[in-house]
């Protein structure tokens, strides 16, 4: 069984930057915590959250994760088509 209250996401940005809170953080993967739109952290997602070194937004959704990361949906689509472009 893996640590209690682990945030939901890890993710990277290959090849870009990502933006956490404004401040740019190259090559570093975040955390994301994923909630519905009325769902709260549980205590062991709390404690969690105090002991990592960084932030970890809290989204509710796909827009509000790639703002999270500072991306923008457009760069996403020309990302995946790149890469879909790639596998051929």
């Amino acid at each position: 069984k893996g640590e209690e209250g682990v945030a939901d996401l890890l993710v990277g940005v290959p090849g870009g930057q990502t933006v956490l809170g404004g401040i740019p953080l190259p090559g570093v993967p975040v955390l994301l915590e994923v909630k519905s739109p009325r769902g709260r952290l549980r205590p062991s997602q709390k404690e969690f959250a105090a002991r990592w070194p960084t932030w970890i937004p809290v989204v509710r959704s796909a827009e509000e994760a790639l703002a999270a990361l500072g991306l923008a949906a457009r760069r996403i689509d020309r990302m995946s088509r790149n890469v879909a472009q790639a596998g051929r």
